[in-house]
């Protein structure tokens, strides 16, 4: 009688043959699953890239807007909008003097 002897004499070769099978189908479920996960974000990270560039077109925009209207008003705008000069002119203070708040003081 000669008997061979395997690596792992307790577990038969059916059994290690449908582990492998089992192993193997794993990582493969693994691998496909991070393969589309990194598609998706690719892509989500494209479609972010370009929310930005839309965004950073749009401050642009209404950093220009800005910059105009701020350069628009001048002395002459606010007097033909009815503002006008006044001759008697009063300044807060911030200084407080025991417990006193804000208060008027006359200055020319």
């Amino acid at each position: 009688m000669n008997r061979r002897k395997h690596f792992f004499p307790i577990i038969e070769r059916r059994t290690l043959f449908w582990a492998a099978l089992s192993l193997v189908l794993m990582l493969v479920s693994l691998y496909v699953y991070f393969i589309g996960s990194s598609i998706v974000n690719v892509l989500v990270r494209k479609e972010i890239n370009q929310e930005i560039a839309a965004t950073n077109s749009r401050i642009s925009d209404l950093e220009s807007q800005y910059l105009a209207q701020q350069n628009a008003i001048n002395l002459a705008y606010a007097r033909s909008l009815g503002f006008e000069d006044i001759e008697n002119k009063q300044f807060v203070s911030s200084e407080q003097v025991l417990g006193k708040g804000l208060s008027v003081r006359d200055e020319i």
